[in-house]
């Protein structure tokens, strides 16, 4: 009995296999009609650079048309405001390239270091 259910299970598996297959290839290759060139659109760099100036003209015209007030700080609740930030001390400064190897260190034979570079 065992071998008649492997045999339904092997049978459902394939045919949904089967199944997605035919929907990987549909998704892929669609249905092969070809498309219209109205649906096709190129955009060439100059096309691109003209769209994207104009953004940027839009932008540059919504900044002058702010208007900022400056009487908030000369808000009694702006005034009390407290600065906690701290100053970072100095720090000495590391290398000049931190990615370059670093230089070998070669011992002599009373084992000390001699610090010289080996090329």
């Amino acid at each position: 009995m065992t071998t008649g259910k492997n045999m339904v299970m092997k049978i459902i598996i394939g045919i949904g296999a089967l199944i997605l297959v035919v929907v990987g290839y549909g998704m892929l290759f669609g249905n092969g009609a070809p498309k219209s060139e109205s649906q096709l659109i190129v955009a060439g760099p100059q096309q691109v650079e003209l769209e994207s100036g104009k953004e940027i003209l839009q932008l540059l015209l919504n900044l002058k048309s702010l208007q900022l007030n400056a009487s908030i700080f000369s808000n009694p609740a702006f005034r009390s405001l407290k600065d906690f930030g701290q100053d970072i001390p100095p720090q000495p400064r590391g290398r000049e390239n931190p990615f370059a190897p670093l230089p070998l260190r070669v011992q002599t034979p009373r084992g000390g270091a001699t610090g010289g570079l080996v090329l």
